[in-house]
């Protein structure tokens, strides 16, 4: 049978995406087994399970694409691990990106608030499409699910996207603060004023130009969705969301550092203002003591 050239781009973007995007998350894989010193942390972990997802989802979808799955009646074998896998990739990403911002200082309520947010947007979206999904396969001449499927799906997408802006706003606004406060703390130090500023705006640029291009990836998701080209944007899933798994190792790497020097320079700080303390209260001491003395001989004289 001979293909068309529209099947055979489909074909070379779909077996390229899928390389690229098993290759970033085997990358990142091996970077976070030999950096992280302990796995049990939220972070470490939801970037594991996204990872691990990210490749299972893209196989599943190479799988349903060339139709790998040995006949129609065995097509749950590639739905079942393509749906786990979506799960986990989307959900585990919100959860590295949530768990950032405890080191940043965001108050507990609004932790809660996010945390809450990600788990409605589970159930919420998840749930429903992945039925959808598994009906839409088995049953493929029902109106039914294909139609639910066509308007569940984009709406799943758009919450999505939110969810990641709204956290990276957030993870924004909090670095902003912590950069300004150890300005401020450098300022009224006279210590490293111009190279600690200058270090803050670039992680504060480097955080925002990733965060952007998160957007940005988003963004392309959504239109290649309500365009409707459905193949295109399944496979485009896998690969973009290991180009934002790269994103957030590369900006979690910057905010330790900086949150290291932060520490440092706040630490500092409090050192001097003690010590500033301690001799300001030594000299007015001093000064009392004085006085008493003068009045003392005053009196005697």
């Amino acid at each position: 049978m001979t293909l068309s050239a529209a099947q055979m781009a489909q074909n070379y973007f779909q077996v390229g995406a899928t390389s690229v995007g098993i290759f970033n998350c085997l990358e990142v894989l091996v970077i976070t087994l030999t950096t992280f010193k302990r796995y049990n942390s939220v972070y470490c972990v939801s970037l594991l399970v996204a990872c691990m997802s990210t490749i299972m989802f893209s196989l599943a979808v190479v799988a349903l694409f060339f139709e790998l799955y040995g006949g129609k009646a065995n097509v749950l074998r590639a739905v079942v691990p393509c749906t786990i896998g979506w799960w986990g990739m989307v959900t585990g990403f919100a959860m590295t990106l949530y768990s950032r911002l405890r080191l940043l200082g965001v108050p507990a309520k609004h932790r809660r608030k996010i945390l809450f947010l990600i788990a409605f947007n589970f159930f919420f979206c998840h749930i429903p499409t992945s039925m959808f999904t598994v009906l839409e396969r088995v049953f493929p001449n029902s109106s039914l699910w294909v139609d639910g499927y066509a308007v569940i799906e984009p709406i799943q997408m758009t919450l999505f996207a939110l969810q990641e802006i709204l956290l990276g706003l957030v993870y924004l606004v909090y670095l902003r603060k912590v950069s300004l406060a150890c300005t401020i703390t450098n300022t009224s130090s006279m210590a490293s004023t111009v190279e600690s500023t200058r270090d803050a705006r670039a992680l504060l640029w480097h955080s925002m130009s990733a965060n952007l291009v998160v957007l940005g990836l988003d963004v392309a998701m959504l239109v290649v969705e309500y365009v409707g080209l459905y193949g295109y944007q399944n496979m485009m899933k896998g690969l973009i969301y290991s180009l934002k798994l790269k994103f957030e190792f590369f900006v979690l790497n910057q905010l330790g550092v900086f949150m290291k020097e932060a520490d440092g320079m706040l630490k500092v700080s409090h050192v001097k203002g003690v010590q500033g303390m301690e001799q300001m209260q030594q000299e007015e001491t001093k000064r009392m003591l004085e006085d008493s003395r003068v009045r003392t001989l005053s009196r005697v004289s």
